[in-house]
Protein backbone atom coordinates (compact mmCIF):
# COMPACT_ATOMS: atom_id res chain seq x y z
CA UNK A 1 0.00 0.00 0.00
CA UNK A 2 2.91 2.60 1.29
CA UNK A 3 4.75 1.69 -2.22
CA UNK A 4 1.59 2.08 -4.49
CA UNK A 5 1.60 5.57 -2.69
CA UNK A 6 4.88 6.66 -2.84
CA UNK A 7 4.69 5.37 -6.73
CA UNK A 8 1.16 7.48 -7.22
CA UNK A 9 3.20 10.74 -6.02
CA UNK A 10 6.26 10.48 -8.08
CA UNK A 11 4.10 9.88 -11.12
CA UNK A 12 1.89 12.84 -10.16
CA UNK A 13 4.95 14.81 -9.48
CA UNK A 14 6.86 14.24 -12.66
CA UNK A 15 3.50 14.90 -14.64
CA UNK A 16 3.22 18.29 -12.46
CA UNK A 17 6.73 19.17 -13.50
CA UNK A 18 6.24 18.86 -17.07
CA UNK A 19 2.71 20.49 -16.99
CA UNK A 20 4.20 23.72 -15.13
CA UNK A 21 7.65 23.89 -17.36
CA UNK A 22 5.46 23.31 -20.48
CA UNK A 23 2.86 26.09 -18.97
CA UNK A 24 5.80 28.18 -19.65
CA UNK A 25 7.62 27.36 -22.77
CA UNK A 26 4.04 27.85 -24.26
CA UNK A 27 2.85 31.23 -23.21
CA UNK A 28 5.87 32.28 -24.92
CA UNK A 29 4.90 30.15 -28.04
CA UNK A 30 1.21 31.02 -28.05
CA UNK A 31 2.45 34.87 -27.12
CA UNK A 32 4.72 34.73 -31.17
CA UNK A 33 1.95 32.93 -32.66
CA UNK A 34 -0.54 35.79 -31.82
CA UNK A 35 1.83 38.85 -32.63
CA UNK A 36 2.56 36.83 -35.92
CA UNK A 37 -0.76 36.47 -37.14
CA UNK A 38 -1.20 40.29 -37.59
CA UNK A 39 2.41 41.14 -38.91
CA UNK A 40 1.55 38.31 -41.75
CA UNK A 41 -1.78 39.94 -42.22
CA UNK A 42 -0.68 43.60 -42.84
CA UNK A 43 2.48 42.36 -44.87
CA UNK A 44 0.49 39.54 -46.95
CA UNK A 45 -3.35 40.73 -46.99
CA UNK A 46 -6.08 38.21 -46.32
CA UNK A 47 -5.55 36.23 -49.68
CA UNK A 48 -1.85 35.80 -49.52
CA UNK A 49 -2.12 34.86 -45.93
CA UNK A 50 -4.76 32.22 -46.23
CA UNK A 51 -2.49 30.63 -49.07
CA UNK A 52 0.44 30.81 -46.67
CA UNK A 53 -1.47 28.89 -44.11
CA UNK A 54 -2.78 26.48 -46.40
CA UNK A 55 0.62 25.76 -47.25
CA UNK A 56 2.51 25.54 -44.08
CA UNK A 57 -0.51 23.30 -42.67
CA UNK A 58 0.83 20.33 -44.43
CA UNK A 59 4.22 20.46 -42.13
CA UNK A 60 2.06 18.77 -39.60
CA UNK A 61 2.05 15.81 -41.77
CA UNK A 62 5.17 14.87 -40.07
CA UNK A 63 3.34 12.99 -37.29
CA UNK A 64 1.07 10.72 -39.69
CA UNK A 65 3.36 9.64 -42.56
CA UNK A 66 5.22 7.17 -40.16
CA UNK A 67 2.46 4.62 -40.74
CA UNK A 68 1.71 4.65 -36.63
CA UNK A 69 5.70 3.71 -36.02
CA UNK A 70 6.13 6.84 -33.42
CA UNK A 71 2.97 5.79 -31.77
CA UNK A 72 4.21 2.54 -31.45
CA UNK A 73 7.62 3.98 -30.48
CA UNK A 74 6.03 5.96 -27.45
CA UNK A 75 3.98 3.27 -26.16
CA UNK A 76 6.93 0.58 -26.10
CA UNK A 77 9.58 3.35 -24.34
CA UNK A 78 6.67 4.54 -21.40
CA UNK A 79 6.27 0.66 -20.87
CA UNK A 80 10.44 0.24 -20.98
CA UNK A 81 10.71 3.27 -18.38
CA UNK A 82 7.65 2.23 -15.88
CA UNK A 83 9.25 -1.25 -15.48
CA UNK A 84 12.68 0.50 -14.77
CA UNK A 85 14.10 -1.68 -18.43
CA UNK A 86 16.83 0.70 -19.23
CA UNK A 87 18.25 -2.09 -21.55
CA UNK A 88 14.55 -2.24 -23.51
CA UNK A 89 14.58 1.41 -23.41
CA UNK A 90 17.59 1.67 -25.29
CA UNK A 91 16.93 -0.91 -27.88
CA UNK A 92 13.37 0.43 -28.13
CA UNK A 93 14.87 4.02 -28.80
CA UNK A 94 17.83 2.79 -30.90
CA UNK A 95 15.45 1.10 -33.26
CA UNK A 96 13.05 3.36 -33.16
CA UNK A 97 15.83 5.80 -34.53
CA UNK A 98 16.40 3.67 -37.04
CA UNK A 99 13.45 3.03 -38.40
CA UNK A 100 12.16 6.48 -38.48
CA UNK A 101 15.37 7.71 -40.28
CA UNK A 102 14.51 4.79 -43.20
CA UNK A 103 10.87 6.25 -43.65
CA UNK A 104 11.69 9.64 -44.12
CA UNK A 105 14.32 8.39 -46.94
CA UNK A 106 11.29 6.65 -48.00
CA UNK A 107 9.17 9.63 -48.57
CA UNK A 108 11.98 12.00 -50.44
CA UNK A 109 11.24 10.92 -53.57
CA UNK A 110 7.46 10.35 -53.76
CA UNK A 111 7.02 13.45 -51.79
CA UNK A 112 8.75 15.58 -53.84
CA UNK A 113 6.97 14.46 -57.16
CA UNK A 114 3.26 14.97 -54.96
CA UNK A 115 4.73 18.46 -53.53
CA UNK A 116 5.82 19.45 -56.49
CA UNK A 117 3.32 18.22 -59.61
CA UNK A 118 -0.05 18.30 -56.85
CA UNK A 119 0.90 21.07 -54.77
CA UNK A 120 1.12 24.04 -57.19
CA UNK A 121 -2.01 22.56 -58.78
CA UNK A 122 -4.19 22.17 -55.65
CA UNK A 123 -3.32 25.23 -53.67
CA UNK A 124 -2.04 27.90 -56.55
CA UNK A 125 -0.49 30.95 -55.35
CA UNK A 126 -2.77 33.50 -55.45
CA UNK A 127 -0.40 35.53 -57.68
CA UNK A 128 -0.22 32.64 -60.16
CA UNK A 129 3.63 32.34 -59.28
CA UNK A 130 4.75 28.78 -59.15
CA UNK A 131 6.25 28.84 -55.98
CA UNK A 132 8.68 25.58 -56.63
CA UNK A 133 11.07 27.12 -53.65
CA UNK A 134 8.00 26.96 -51.06
CA UNK A 135 6.70 23.86 -51.93
CA UNK A 136 10.78 22.66 -51.50
CA UNK A 137 11.33 24.03 -48.00
CA UNK A 138 7.74 22.20 -46.94
CA UNK A 139 8.82 18.78 -47.99
CA UNK A 140 12.20 18.79 -46.70
CA UNK A 141 10.30 20.29 -43.76
CA UNK A 142 7.99 17.65 -43.17
CA UNK A 143 10.64 14.78 -44.32
CA UNK A 144 13.06 16.45 -41.67
CA UNK A 145 10.23 16.32 -38.86
CA UNK A 146 9.08 13.01 -39.51
CA UNK A 147 13.51 11.71 -39.18
CA UNK A 148 14.09 13.51 -35.88
CA UNK A 149 10.39 12.78 -34.21
CA UNK A 150 12.09 10.16 -31.74
CA UNK A 151 13.45 12.82 -29.15
CA UNK A 152 9.75 14.65 -28.42
CA UNK A 153 8.40 10.55 -28.53
CA UNK A 154 11.06 9.31 -25.90
CA UNK A 155 10.97 13.30 -23.33
CA UNK A 156 7.41 12.15 -23.34
CA UNK A 157 7.18 8.89 -22.34
CA UNK A 158 10.08 9.79 -19.70
CA UNK A 159 7.74 12.79 -18.48
CA UNK A 160 10.29 15.43 -19.42
CA UNK A 161 8.03 16.49 -21.89
CA UNK A 162 9.18 20.54 -21.05
CA UNK A 163 12.27 19.42 -22.97
CA UNK A 164 10.20 19.55 -25.76
CA UNK A 165 7.77 22.68 -25.10
CA UNK A 166 11.52 24.46 -23.65
CA UNK A 167 13.14 23.94 -27.42
CA UNK A 168 9.11 24.58 -28.98
CA UNK A 169 9.23 28.13 -27.82
CA UNK A 170 13.04 29.07 -28.96
CA UNK A 171 12.17 28.01 -32.18
CA UNK A 172 8.40 29.97 -32.68
CA UNK A 173 10.83 33.53 -30.91
CA UNK A 174 13.04 32.51 -34.26
CA UNK A 175 10.30 32.05 -36.27
CA UNK A 176 8.80 35.37 -35.29
CA UNK A 177 11.89 37.17 -35.82
CA UNK A 178 12.46 35.72 -39.50
CA UNK A 179 9.23 36.48 -40.10
CA UNK A 180 9.70 40.18 -38.97
CA UNK A 181 12.92 40.39 -41.10
CA UNK A 182 11.47 38.80 -44.18
CA UNK A 183 8.47 41.41 -44.06
CA UNK A 184 10.96 44.54 -43.43
CA UNK A 185 13.13 43.12 -45.86
CA UNK A 186 10.21 42.35 -48.97
CA UNK A 187 11.45 38.39 -48.79
CA UNK A 188 9.75 35.77 -51.45
CA UNK A 189 6.78 33.90 -50.40
CA UNK A 190 9.17 30.68 -49.60
CA UNK A 191 11.46 32.79 -47.18
CA UNK A 192 8.43 32.69 -44.91
CA UNK A 193 7.65 28.92 -45.74
CA UNK A 194 10.74 28.04 -44.27
CA UNK A 195 10.72 29.78 -41.52
CA UNK A 196 7.09 28.77 -40.14
CA UNK A 197 8.11 24.98 -40.83
CA UNK A 198 11.44 25.55 -39.05
CA UNK A 199 9.32 26.37 -35.71
CA UNK A 200 7.74 23.14 -36.05
CA UNK A 201 10.73 21.05 -37.42
CA UNK A 202 13.09 22.49 -35.03
CA UNK A 203 11.80 21.41 -31.49
CA UNK A 204 12.45 18.08 -32.79
CA UNK A 205 16.27 18.07 -33.46
CA UNK A 206 17.34 19.95 -30.61
CA UNK A 207 15.46 17.56 -27.99
CA UNK A 208 16.58 14.78 -29.29
CA UNK A 209 20.53 16.32 -29.21
CA UNK A 210 19.92 16.86 -25.52
CA UNK A 211 18.52 13.73 -24.83
CA UNK A 212 20.91 12.07 -25.97
CA UNK A 213 23.85 14.24 -24.19
CA UNK A 214 22.10 13.51 -21.26
CA UNK A 215 21.39 9.85 -20.97
CA UNK A 216 24.28 7.47 -21.42
CA UNK A 217 21.72 4.84 -22.70
CA UNK A 218 20.47 7.11 -25.44
CA UNK A 219 24.16 6.47 -27.20
CA UNK A 220 24.85 4.11 -26.47
CA UNK A 221 26.58 1.48 -29.24
CA UNK A 222 23.61 -1.52 -30.01
CA UNK A 223 24.20 -4.60 -31.55
CA UNK A 224 22.75 -4.41 -35.07
CA UNK A 225 20.77 -7.41 -34.49
CA UNK A 226 18.75 -5.82 -31.31
CA UNK A 227 18.29 -2.87 -33.33
CA UNK A 228 16.97 -4.55 -36.33
CA UNK A 229 14.64 -6.88 -33.95
CA UNK A 230 13.68 -3.53 -31.92
CA UNK A 231 12.68 -1.86 -35.18
CA UNK A 232 10.96 -4.57 -36.98
CA UNK A 233 8.43 -4.88 -33.29
CA UNK A 234 8.15 -1.27 -33.31
CA UNK A 235 6.58 -1.79 -37.79
CA UNK A 236 4.74 -4.33 -36.77
CA UNK A 237 2.62 -2.59 -33.60
CA UNK A 238 2.61 0.92 -35.74
CA UNK A 239 0.78 -0.69 -38.85
CA UNK A 240 -2.39 -0.68 -36.03
CA UNK A 241 -2.37 3.11 -36.63
CA UNK A 242 -1.11 3.09 -40.17
CA UNK A 243 -4.57 3.08 -41.53
CA UNK A 244 -6.23 6.04 -38.82
CA UNK A 245 -2.76 8.36 -39.03
CA UNK A 246 -3.03 8.55 -43.19
CA UNK A 247 -6.27 8.97 -43.11
CA UNK A 248 -5.87 12.00 -40.47
CA UNK A 249 -2.92 12.92 -43.15
CA UNK A 250 -5.29 13.16 -45.57
CA UNK A 251 -8.28 15.05 -43.49
CA UNK A 252 -5.49 17.31 -42.72
CA UNK A 253 -3.57 17.93 -46.10
CA UNK A 254 -7.40 18.64 -47.63
CA UNK A 255 -8.91 20.94 -45.05
CA UNK A 256 -7.14 23.90 -45.85
CA UNK A 257 -7.41 23.38 -49.96
CA UNK A 258 -11.25 22.38 -49.43
CA UNK A 259 -12.23 25.48 -47.69
CA UNK A 260 -9.70 27.53 -50.18
CA UNK A 261 -11.87 25.77 -53.35
CA UNK A 262 -15.15 26.22 -52.39
CA UNK A 263 -14.87 29.39 -50.24
CA UNK A 264 -11.53 31.25 -51.57
CA UNK A 265 -8.26 31.73 -49.66
CA UNK A 266 -10.49 34.45 -47.80
CA UNK A 267 -11.97 31.49 -45.91
CA UNK A 268 -8.63 29.63 -45.63
CA UNK A 269 -7.73 32.91 -43.38
CA UNK A 270 -10.67 32.87 -41.78
CA UNK A 271 -10.14 29.66 -40.47
CA UNK A 272 -6.91 30.49 -39.89
CA UNK A 273 -7.12 33.01 -37.65
CA UNK A 274 -9.85 30.74 -35.46
CA UNK A 275 -8.02 28.03 -35.73
CA UNK A 276 -5.20 30.16 -33.40
CA UNK A 277 -7.29 31.80 -31.30
CA UNK A 278 -9.48 28.29 -30.09
CA UNK A 279 -5.78 26.74 -30.25
CA UNK A 280 -5.06 28.46 -27.14
CA UNK A 281 -7.76 26.09 -25.47
CA UNK A 282 -7.07 23.07 -27.31
CA UNK A 283 -2.73 23.48 -26.84
CA UNK A 284 -3.48 24.55 -23.36
CA UNK A 285 -5.29 21.03 -22.79
CA UNK A 286 -3.07 18.93 -24.49
CA UNK A 287 0.15 20.81 -22.48
CA UNK A 288 -2.01 19.02 -19.37
CA UNK A 289 -3.00 16.13 -20.71
CA UNK A 290 -0.14 14.55 -22.95
CA UNK A 291 1.86 13.99 -19.96
CA UNK A 292 -0.62 11.80 -18.65
CA UNK A 293 -0.37 9.13 -21.44
CA UNK A 294 3.12 7.58 -20.75
CA UNK A 295 1.77 8.10 -16.70
CA UNK A 296 -1.11 6.16 -17.92
CA UNK A 297 1.29 3.24 -19.35
CA UNK A 298 3.08 3.30 -16.01
CA UNK A 299 0.34 2.91 -13.77
CA UNK A 300 -1.22 0.07 -15.87
CA UNK A 301 2.11 -1.48 -16.06
CA UNK A 302 2.04 -2.07 -12.37
CA UNK A 303 -1.69 -3.05 -12.18
CA UNK A 304 -2.99 0.10 -10.72
CA UNK A 305 -5.70 0.72 -12.60
CA UNK A 306 -7.85 2.86 -9.77
CA UNK A 307 -5.36 5.45 -10.24
CA UNK A 308 -6.13 5.24 -13.94
CA UNK A 309 -9.79 6.20 -13.17
CA UNK A 310 -9.22 8.64 -10.95
CA UNK A 311 -6.79 10.68 -13.25
CA UNK A 312 -8.73 9.98 -16.37
CA UNK A 313 -12.15 11.76 -14.01
CA UNK A 314 -9.94 15.04 -13.33
CA UNK A 315 -8.59 15.01 -16.84
CA UNK A 316 -12.03 15.09 -18.24
CA UNK A 317 -12.40 18.16 -15.79
CA UNK A 318 -10.06 19.76 -17.37
CA UNK A 319 -11.13 19.06 -20.94
CA UNK A 320 -15.14 20.68 -19.90
CA UNK A 321 -12.74 24.05 -18.95
CA UNK A 322 -11.10 24.43 -22.15
CA UNK A 323 -14.18 23.60 -23.97
CA UNK A 324 -16.20 26.63 -22.18
CA UNK A 325 -12.72 28.42 -23.15
CA UNK A 326 -13.45 27.84 -26.82
CA UNK A 327 -17.13 28.51 -26.43
CA UNK A 328 -16.22 32.37 -24.91
CA UNK A 329 -13.47 32.78 -27.41
CA UNK A 330 -16.07 32.46 -30.10
CA UNK A 331 -18.41 34.53 -28.36
CA UNK A 332 -16.15 37.36 -28.20
CA UNK A 333 -14.97 36.87 -31.04
CA UNK A 334 -15.77 40.61 -32.54
CA UNK A 335 -14.57 42.04 -29.72
CA UNK A 336 -11.24 40.10 -29.36
CA UNK A 337 -10.07 40.72 -33.73
CA UNK A 338 -11.32 43.96 -33.67
CA UNK A 339 -8.34 44.42 -30.35
CA UNK A 340 -5.46 41.86 -31.94
CA UNK A 341 -5.95 42.05 -35.51
CA UNK A 342 -7.45 45.74 -36.29
CA UNK A 343 -8.33 46.52 -39.86
CA UNK A 344 -6.27 43.82 -41.13
CA UNK A 345 -8.90 40.82 -39.67
CA UNK A 346 -10.55 38.91 -42.53
CA UNK A 347 -14.31 38.81 -42.56
CA UNK A 348 -15.35 35.89 -40.14
CA UNK A 349 -19.11 35.68 -39.89
CA UNK A 350 -20.40 34.17 -36.43
CA UNK A 351 -21.99 30.72 -37.63
CA UNK A 352 -18.88 29.78 -38.89
CA UNK A 353 -17.09 30.99 -36.21
CA UNK A 354 -19.07 28.62 -34.06
CA UNK A 355 -18.96 26.17 -36.24
CA UNK A 356 -15.12 25.48 -35.58
CA UNK A 357 -15.88 26.28 -32.44
CA UNK A 358 -17.78 22.89 -31.76
CA UNK A 359 -15.51 21.28 -34.19
CA UNK A 360 -12.43 22.08 -31.68
CA UNK A 361 -14.66 21.31 -29.16
CA UNK A 362 -14.94 18.13 -30.00
CA UNK A 363 -11.43 17.79 -30.82
CA UNK A 364 -10.72 18.76 -27.40
CA UNK A 365 -12.62 15.87 -26.22
CA UNK A 366 -11.65 13.09 -28.44
CA UNK A 367 -8.37 14.33 -27.53
CA UNK A 368 -8.61 13.12 -23.88
CA UNK A 369 -10.20 10.10 -24.48
CA UNK A 370 -7.03 9.10 -26.98
CA UNK A 371 -4.61 9.93 -24.27
CA UNK A 372 -6.52 6.97 -22.33
CA UNK A 373 -6.14 4.69 -24.78
CA UNK A 374 -3.00 5.19 -25.94
CA UNK A 375 -1.67 5.22 -22.33
CA UNK A 376 -3.42 2.04 -21.71
CA UNK A 377 -2.70 0.43 -25.41
CA UNK A 378 -6.47 0.12 -26.57
CA UNK A 379 -6.84 2.56 -29.01
CA UNK A 380 -5.57 0.15 -31.89
CA UNK A 381 -9.10 -1.20 -31.14
CA UNK A 382 -10.70 1.31 -33.08
CA UNK A 383 -7.54 2.43 -35.11
CA UNK A 384 -9.33 1.51 -38.05
CA UNK A 385 -12.50 2.83 -37.73
CA UNK A 386 -11.12 6.21 -36.74
CA UNK A 387 -9.52 5.90 -40.06
CA UNK A 388 -12.36 5.42 -42.53
CA UNK A 389 -14.75 8.05 -40.60
CA UNK A 390 -11.61 10.62 -41.12
CA UNK A 391 -12.30 9.57 -45.01
CA UNK A 392 -15.99 10.75 -44.59
CA UNK A 393 -15.47 13.79 -42.92
CA UNK A 394 -13.88 14.57 -45.76
CA UNK A 395 -16.56 13.24 -47.85
CA UNK A 396 -18.91 15.53 -46.00
CA UNK A 397 -16.88 18.88 -46.14
CA UNK A 398 -16.78 18.27 -50.05
CA UNK A 399 -20.55 17.61 -50.23
CA UNK A 400 -21.03 20.70 -47.42
CA UNK A 401 -19.29 22.64 -49.77
CA UNK A 402 -20.40 22.42 -52.96
CA UNK A 403 -24.16 23.23 -51.58
CA UNK A 404 -23.34 25.95 -49.05
CA UNK A 405 -19.65 26.98 -49.68
CA UNK A 406 -17.73 27.48 -46.59
CA UNK A 407 -20.15 27.19 -44.12
CA UNK A 408 -20.72 23.56 -45.18
CA UNK A 409 -17.42 22.92 -45.44
CA UNK A 410 -17.23 23.75 -41.72
CA UNK A 411 -20.44 21.75 -41.08
CA UNK A 412 -19.02 18.91 -42.70
CA UNK A 413 -15.59 19.32 -40.32
CA UNK A 414 -17.84 19.32 -37.56
CA UNK A 415 -20.59 16.73 -38.28
CA UNK A 416 -17.61 14.35 -39.13
CA UNK A 417 -15.87 14.45 -36.29
CA UNK A 418 -18.71 15.06 -33.67
CA UNK A 419 -21.09 12.07 -35.05
CA UNK A 420 -18.24 9.64 -36.52
CA UNK A 421 -15.49 9.40 -35.00
CA UNK A 422 -16.36 10.90 -31.13
CA UNK A 423 -18.74 7.83 -30.59
CA UNK A 424 -15.94 5.19 -31.11
CA UNK A 425 -13.60 7.01 -28.80
CA UNK A 426 -16.44 7.10 -26.06
CA UNK A 427 -17.61 3.58 -26.50
CA UNK A 428 -14.14 2.25 -26.45
CA UNK A 429 -13.54 4.42 -23.05
CA UNK A 430 -16.44 2.86 -21.81
CA UNK A 431 -15.23 -0.67 -22.44
CA UNK A 432 -11.77 -0.41 -21.12
CA UNK A 433 -13.08 1.14 -17.59
CA UNK A 434 -15.77 -1.38 -17.35
CA UNK A 435 -15.42 -2.60 -13.58
CA UNK A 436 -14.63 -5.94 -14.34
CA UNK A 437 -11.80 -4.35 -17.10
CA UNK A 438 -7.92 -4.95 -15.54
CA UNK A 439 -6.40 -4.41 -12.36
CA UNK A 440 -8.40 -2.79 -9.20
CA UNK A 441 -5.18 -2.77 -7.41
CA UNK A 442 -5.21 0.00 -4.65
Amino acid sequence: MAADLRDENKRLHRAGQTVGAQAAARVVSVLCLLVQTPLLLRHFGTENFGWLMAVTSFVGLSQYIDLGSAIALQQQLSVAWGTGDSERLSQVYAGGRRLLGRLAAAWLLPGLVLGLVLGPRTIPSPGGILEIWSWVALVLSVLVGLRYSAGPRLAAAIQSGWLAAGWTAVANLLALGAVAMGASLNAPKGFFVAAIASSQVLPGILTELQLRRRFEWARKPMSNDAVCASSATIWAEGLHYAVPNLAGAALQMSTPAIFAHWGGYTATAAYSVLLRLYGLAVQGQAMVLAPLWPAYAEAEAKGNRAWVRRTFAISLAITAACMLAICACAGLLPWITSYWLGASSPAIGAPFAWLISLWCCVTVANQALSYLLLGLGELKRIARGVGVAHLATLGLMAAGGHYYGAIGVAAGLTCGAALLATPQFVACTARVLAPDKGSTAQ
